[in-house]
């Protein structure tokens, strides 16, 4: 099984340190980054993640939706 999270990030320019923060305590469980945002500064963004199943995604989930303006969905494939 492959899992991924979609991380959407409506306050792109408040949230970003907190999530950053987020990702790089989680950063050993994460096999693939990939951010999306407007050309300029947008008040929103989109990052996908592939991360390692056999990590603690549930923590790492808890931890992004308690910041403000961010929304994250699991998809297992």
């Amino acid at each position: 099984m492959r899992q991924f999270l979609l991380i959407k990030v409506a306050q792109r320019l408040q949230s970003a340190p907190e999530v950053q923060k987020v990702l790089t305590d989680y950063g050993q469980m994460i096999l693939v980054r990939l951010g999306l945002h407007e050309q300029e500064l947008s008040a929103e963004g989109i990052i996908f993640l592939e991360v390692d199943p056999k990590g603690n995604v549930v923590d790492m989930v808890r931890s992004l939706e308690n910041i403000s303006g961010v929304t994250v969905k699991l998809i297992e494939v």
